[in-house]
């Protein structure tokens, strides 16, 4: 046994047999109610225990307004005429570094929203419908992009209404990669081996020109839409690597690919990889479009659309490291999709948190 007398000095503990009413190994940051709570008393600088660098807070006590006394390590420290404050019954103690801006949680009109999408020929596939219509039970058929399509609709109608100042920017891919942009000019078209190359196929996004906000592309931007016709493979590779960079421009921005197969070009591929080479190549190139884009505080989710195997363990390493989602959807439940993707707002990005432990034995 250690003879504590040889031990470094370190501030006085609390007994052993007194519990402390913080839990010292659970942490819950909550960044949300940095902005939701706009009435939180907001301070510049913390109260730092001189012992071990906690925060004082409603936890700790305050002694005669002199000093408070640290519930982690139950060193006093001293209460000057400058830094007394209220303690808050309850709810969190915000502080900042720096004076807040009005908008310094906004990340103004700037980030962007990319639709990935696939139109690849599998995408004439047809789902059965059922309509009862004046008694008589009717069969139709919808196919996926016309199921597609009508979301896509849905979705920018809902976004216009709401944000019509929200950036949008559609991608589409087949054995081609094609660039429409808020809709306003023509389509630059990825192709043959421009689709081989990663370096080239980041920088033609990152050279991309920034949407117009949706209050003046809807229309350019349904009319592309409407247009869209199911042909060729499926160059998803590709396609997400230049939706990422054009994201990767504005901090906060999402990238929604919607898919319903299997990557079959060379870049990513994830439909001819039974060799362990060229699988463990593919997986890599996946897990690094995801640093990627959360090295650019990208949002990436993806939609597949029910029926369909896309290898979503791999694909799914977009989400998963940037916080987005992944989600099987039946073709009829698209545009509710991506309104649940759309509606969760991104409070923040690269944020950097800083925890201050109690010193130990």
């Amino acid at each position: 046994m250690q003879n504590t007398q040889d031990s470094p000095v370190t501030p006085s503990r609390a007994p052993s047999m007194e519990q402390l009413p913080a839990n010292c190994n659970i942490l819950l940051l909550n960044i949300g109610k940095m902005v939701k709570d706009s009435d939180s008393y907001i301070r510049e600088h913390p109260l730092l225990c001189s012992g071990c660098s906690a925060t004082c807070s409603k936890l700790n006590q305050i002694n005669d307004s002199k000093t408070w006394t640290c519930v982690f390590c139950a060193a006093e420290n001293p209460l000057s005429n400058d830094n007394i404050f209220k303690i808050r019954e309850e709810g969190d103690e915000l502080y900042s570094g720096d004076p807040l801006l009005e908008n310094e949680y906004s990340f103004g009109n700037q980030s962007m929203i990319i639709f990935c999408i696939d139109i690849s020929g599998s995408m004439s596939v047809t789902t059965e419908l059922s309509q009862d219509q004046s008694n008589d039970y009717n069969i139709v058929y919808k196919s996926r992009m016309e199921a597609v399509k009508s979301a896509l609709d849905q979705t920018l109608d809902i976004l216009h209404k709401q944000h019509c100042e929200k950036r949008v920017a559609l991608v589409t891919f087949s054995d081609q990669v094609k660039l429409y942009g808020d809709g306003l000019k023509e389509p630059l078209v990825l192709q043959d081996t421009e689709l081989l190359d990663p370096d080239h196929l980041k920088s033609q996004g990152e050279d991309q020109p920034l949407p117009r906000p949706l209050s003046e592309t809807l229309h350019a931007l349904k009319e592309k839409i409407h247009c869209l016709e199911e042909s060729g493979a499926t160059a998803l590779g590709p396609a997400a690597l230049v939706s990422i960079a054009i994201a990767s421009k504005s901090p906060g921005s999402k990238v929604i690919i919607c898919t319903d197969g299997r990557a079959n070009t060379d870049l990513g591929n994830l439909e001819d990889i039974s060799e362990e080479y060229a699988y463990q190549s593919s997986k890599l190139y996946y897990s690094n479009l995801g640093d990627l884009a959360l090295q650019h505080s990208v949002v990436v989710s993806v939609v597949t659309i029910e029926g369909t195997n896309c290898r979503l363990p791999e694909l799914g390493q977009l989400a998963d490291k940037t916080g987005g989602k992944v989600n099987i959807v039946h073709p009829l439940k698209l545009a509710d999709e991506f309104q649940s993707i759309l509606e969760e707002d991104i409070i923040a990005t690269n944020v950097k948190l800083k925890v201050f432990l109690p010193l130990t034995m």
